[in-house]
């Protein structure tokens, strides 16, 4: 037989496991990923087709913040002139289309993330440690990535979002981002051969 002891522990043991169960569908419906508190709430605000516009204007604003925040590195720790250029052009561009898509946001009722995601967090903590050749070989390629991304939501949008304004704006935007991927695809295959630092050095010390 059971003791009033392991009785009691029992009990306290299944009201801890349904503690546990609640607090963990709570956490799971309550991200602190930014892009994913904007997704759910435009959820809740719109019917299927309208969500699909709203999650266009979530995604674009993400990866505007991510280009200026990542662009931002460029004065400070980029070596090569050129990449220094490139990361003063794509910030000024992209903090500009960032405001314009918050005014469209605006208009349409739609929640943006307040800063980027989680993910694009953890490639912005990456990045924030090279410094020289490093940056110069690594920023350019990220800006590549970024713009095909911009380019792919934007192509889409233009083709089949219902709202014509979301529709419009966003075929408005692919001549300049694809110019923009141009330019950093230029830079990208100009400095991809370059030697990481670190073994530069250890190079250096052999000698």
């Amino acid at each position: 037989m059971k003791t009033t002891f392991q009785k009691t522990f029992v009990k306290l043991s299944g009201v801890a496991a349904i503690t546990l169960f609640f607090a963990a569908c709570d956490n799971a419906g309550n991200s602190s990923d930014p892009k994913d508190v904007a997704e759910e709430h435009n959820d809740a605000k719109f019917d299927k087709a309208k969500e699909k516009d709203a999650q266009f204007l979530v995604d674009i604003a993400d990866i505007f913040m991510k280009e200026v925040k990542f662009s931002e590195l460029a004065a400070t720790q980029a070596e090569a002139y050129d990449i220094k250029e490139l990361g003063q052009m794509l910030k000024e561009d992209n903090s500009k289309w960032l405001k314009e898509t918050e005014a469209l946001a605006g208009k349409k009722m739609v929640t943006l993330p307040t800063d980027i995601s989680q993910r694009g967090n953890d490639s912005y903590t990456k990045i924030s440690d090279k410094k020289g050749k490093d940056f110069d070989r690594d920023y350019p390629a990220m800006m590549v990535d970024f713009h095909k991304e911009a380019i792919e939501k934007c192509e889409k949008a233009a083709a089949d979002a219902q709202d014509y304004e979301i529709k419009t704006w966003a075929g408005k935007r692919l001549v300049e981002l694809r110019t923009n991927l141009d330019r950093s695809m230029v830079c990208r295959d100009k400095y991809k051969d370059l030697e990481p630092n670190t073994l530069k050095m250890s190079k250096d010390i052999t000698k």
